[in-house]
């Protein structure tokens, strides 16, 4: 799969160490400066560290998509098929619980090739809906999912630390 000479495969075991240092950079870029240091790298390593990375592979319950861009891998897409929250209402749904582009490679298509790829995988697998959390205070995130489609459903809480934040469900029809 290629848009603006991104591509993007299913992501492999061996890709974790890629998948890690995407996470790692891209989250810290967005979201470093909303808590306190010590609760941003607790996340980083809990969520981006290469063992939590391969274990959550290891399930059966999700996968990882891997954008590369030239030869640098140059964002993710997580997806997971879990039960929605309740205000998530359509048919077989599932989760795009994580999408992350390299600060280094925003603006170059990754987040609409990782879209695209996570759209066609869901419907491979028979899934009739996608379903998202952004946080409600990440602007430049929502208009994104809006312009690819995304509707804002309900919300949910999410909690960094000590400190709860806002998120905004959105839903995608496929």
């Amino acid at each position: 799969m290629t848009a603006s000479g991104v591509r993007v495969r299913l992501a492999l075991e061996a890709d974790a160490p890629a998948l890690a240092g995407i996470g790692r950079e891209s989250f810290v870029s967005a979201y470093g400066g909303t808590t306190d240091a010590s609760s941003i790298a607790d996340h980083v390593e809990a969520v981006f560290g290469e063992s939590a990375i391969r274990a959550e592979m290891q399930r059966g319950d999700r996968e990882y998509l891997l954008a590369i861009l030239g030869e640098t891998p140059a964002g993710l897409a997580k997806l997971r098929w879990s039960p929605p929250p309740e205000a998530v209402t359509a048919p077989r749904p599932l989760e795009l619980q994580q999408l992350y582009v390299h600060s280094g490679h925003q603006r170059a298509g990754a987040g609409w090739a990782l879209l695209d790829a996570t759209v066609i995988r869901a419907r491979e697998k028979g899934f009739e809906t996608l379903w998202l959390q952004v946080w409600s205070e990440a602007d430049w995130a929502f208009r994104f999912y809006r312009r690819y489609g995304f509707e804002r459903v309900g919300e949910l809480p999410f909690y960094l630390g000590e400190r709860r934040y806002d998120d905004w469900l959105m839903s995608l029809a496929l």
